[in-house]
């Protein structure tokens, strides 16, 4: 799966998980929080399509998942985020939020 496809895949996970996405210039970062109540990632404008995958999959491990159908190879990448963020347990806490 080319990498584009890949973000795309994620981009509606996020969409699914009713998660807002903003790229915005960061100095090649990325980041969760809740922004007015509501769950936000932030992703580097700058970041290739590589790093955007790679980051939004870190950002989207913290959400429950499970019951969302993916292809394998992005679920490959939000199970390795979880293995990175240390939410190798499953991630979520159930209720598609991030666990405090």
């Amino acid at each position: 799966m080319d990498d584009d496809t890949l973000c795309h895949h994620l981009e509606q996970l996020a969409v699914h998980l009713q998660v807002t996405i903003r790229y915005e210039p960061s100095a090649g970062k990325a980041g969760y929080c809740l922004l007015n109540g509501e769950p936000t990632i932030f992703i580097d404008q700058r970041m290739t399509l590589k790093q955007r995958a790679a980051a939004l999959a870190r950002m989207l491990c913290r959400f429950d998942c499970e019951g969302v159908f993916l292809p394998p190879v992005v679920r490959s990448l939000i199970d390795e985020g979880r293995e990175l963020e240390g939410l190798s347990d499953g991630g979520g806490n159930g209720n598609g939020q991030s666990p405090a």
